[in-house]
């Protein structure tokens, strides 16, 4: 038997409606800049980070759509690769002073 050690990660995910199956007229929204959710996304969708392989979000209604798609890239990383800093640390904190 073969085994195989690898991580992976999500990157570059968006929500929408017709998004696997060709469809032209199919909307979408960017939910992750690259491995880590958009700021200002996880404010309107509620989204939350877990993992480099999982996230929580609020489930809505996207236009008429029946199905809410979710498509991610999935990276691969080998035995001895980096794989990306977790989003919780990644976070830069925007601290404003009223003078």
């Amino acid at each position: 038997m073969i085994v195989f050690n690898f991580s992976f990660s999500l990157s570059d995910c968006t929500v929408g409606k017709g998004l696997g199956n060709g469809d032209s007229g199919g909307s979408k929204i960017a939910l992750y800049n690259g491995e880590c959710p958009a700021p200002d996304m996880e404010d309107y969708f509620n989204l939350n980070w877990v993992d480099q392989t999982a996230f929580n979000m609020k489930v809505f209604k996207f236009d008429d759509a029946k199905v809410l798609e979710i498509e991610c890239t999935v990276k691969i990383y080998g035995m001895g690769e980096d794989s990306p800093q977790d989003c919780a640390q990644a976070r830069v904190v925007k601290i404003t002073y009223d003078m």
